[in-house]
């Protein structure tokens, strides 16, 4: 991740290293603290001259082990920490008690430098969403960065920091967390300006044990604000007036839909081209405010999304009506209800990046305004411990209360949803409607490709480990065969 250039001696000061050695470097007049550097790079795959390499150590791998290859893509030298044995390698290093603890402290040291504003965001879903929104709006004061990809973790939180350049005016860092302390952890390191939760539902219960403990571990983000800062609070969650008091005496600018809040959403129209509604700022220290605002994204849950940045906004200074006018070029977010050509003159909303019970059953909302040409394409979501067998049971009965027409799906996990969504339909005695299990993604696809018809829709999600980016891959090939596997997965012949 970029930085301004900087020396080896500099950047020992602030990870408390000994730089080995100190002698002057073969065929050199520089001392190795007088090196420069631009970067600090936990990735051999993409090292670039210049970079300083930082070996992590994992329970399934070890960067210390790819020093010598870091040296030939260019790296000027190496973080490592006291366990290494030098080997061929004759990289100047900087010798650390815990790699992973410098990293943090070199992304709190990026940080400090920078001057523009910082949004942190959080939440069991819409994170990258909300992100996507929010440094779409921060171009408004400049150059904005943001996290790349789901550089989320204790890992990818302080490489998404040390990517702020001094170029960069405004950066929006997403925070996620698979346990307590985590956000704690990261948030400590991005000195936040604004945090926005987004809200808080059943996704990862595995990892938390209750929906309580994700409420606290999500809260976490709020003690990060200095008492300047101001906490963009979601006034439709259960757990809103909990983070109001964690809050304390911070500035908090409350949105929503259905309670009253500093931000709301009125007069809401979602089709499907998008979403229009009337944003209403009403707070203490202003005088109200009303402003027709348009996005391209589909889904009211997009619109509350769209109401946490623009709460972030005001907070930071923007006008209301030139957030809204910037919102009408918000881009699609790729694996985010996004629209997907599809071979056999179908069209597929490809919403594969992830999936949570809430995040599920809004993408079905959307998917419902297609009536009898919808299909919803599913597989597990992940991660929700002893309830989820009787989630993805609710799932099912869920799409078949919403009217979805055709319901097949993937995974050990969703043979309940599919079996609660026949239930339902044969309680029900409905015509013209079916929902069918397959074992295999293969077997999936082919039933689709039997079945299909031009004109229908097809909403593929499922938690990233359910790997449904392979089935909207195949299902938009100019030429898509499966071919039988004894794997839950996809073997695609031809254009892809």
């Amino acid at each position: 991740m970029m930085m301004s250039s900087f020396s080896l001696k500099e950047l020992a000061q602030v990870i408390s290293a000994i730089i080995k050695p100190l002698a002057i470097i073969e065929n050199s007049d520089q001392q190795a603290d007088e090196i420069q550097a631009l970067r600090i790079n936990t990735d051999t795959r993409t090292i670039q001259q210049g970079d300083i390499f930082l070996a992590l150590r994992g329970d399934h791998f070890d960067g210390h082990d790819y020093l010598e290859q870091a040296q030939k893509s260019g790296a000027v030298a190496a973080i490592v920490d006291a366990q290494y044995v030098a080997g061929k390698d004759s990289l100047p290093l900087l010798v650390v008690a815990n790699t992973l603890q410098a990293l943090g402290q070199a992304s709190l040291w990026n940080r400090q430098k920078f001057t523009g504003s910082l949004i942190a965001i959080t939440g069991s879903a819409g994170k990258t969403s909300v992100k996507s929104m929010a440094s779409h709006m921060m171009t408004l004061l400049g150059d904005c960065w943001a996290t790349p990809g789901n550089f989320n973790n204790h890992i990818g939180a302080p490489l998404t920091l040390l990517g702020i350049e001094p170029q960069h005016k405004a950066a929006v860092i997403e925070l996620g967390a698979s346990a307590e302390g985590e956000i704690a952890y990261t948030a400590q390191f991005a000195q936040p300006d604004v945090v926005i939760i987004t809200n808080v539902s059943s996704a990862h219960l595995e990892g938390f044990g209750s929906i309580e403990t994700i409420m606290r571990t999500k809260g976490e983000i709020i003690d990060s604000l200095a008492e300047s800062g101001c906490a963009v609070l979601n006034a439709d969650d259960v757990f809103y007036a909990d983070w109001v008091v964690r809050a304390g005496q911070r500035q908090v600018i409350s949105f929503g839909i259905e309670n009253y809040a500093d931000v709301m959403a009125k007069n809401i129209i979602c089709d499907t081209r998008g979403s229009r509604f009337d944003v209403v700022y009403q707070s203490q220290n202003v005088k109200p405010q009303a402003v027709a605002c348009e996005i391209p994204l589909l889904g009211q849950h997009n619109v509350l999304n769209a109401l946490s940045a623009i709460a972030a906004g005001l907070a930071l200074g923007l006008e209301l009506e030139k957030i809204a006018a910037q919102f009408k070029t918000l881009p699609m977010v790729d694996g985010r209800l996004q629209w997907v050509d599809g071979e056999g003159q179908i069209r597929i909303l490809n919403d594969s990046y992830n999936a949570s019970p809430a995040s599920v059953k809004a993408a079905i909302d959307v998917l419902a305004l297609w009536k009898e040409k919808a299909w919803l394409v599913l597989g597990d979501m992940a991660e929700l411990g002893d309830d989820s067998a009787a989630i993805h049971a609710e799932i099912g009965e869920y799409a078949q209360q919403k009217g979805i027409a055709h319901f097949v799906a993937t995974g050990t996990a969703c043979r309940d949803a599919v079996e609660a969504f026949t239930q339902t339909l044969a309680n029900e005695e409905v015509a013209n409607r079916s929902a069918h299990w397959f074992k295999q993604q293969c077997e999936l696809l082919n039933y689709i490709n039997e079945h299909k018809q031009p004109g229908q829709v097809f909403l593929v999600k499922g938690s990233r480990s359910a790997g449904m980016d392979k089935v909207v891959t195949a299902l938009s090939s100019k030429k898509n065969q499966v071919i039988k596997s004894d794997s839950n997965s996809l073997n695609i012949i031809g254009e892809v």
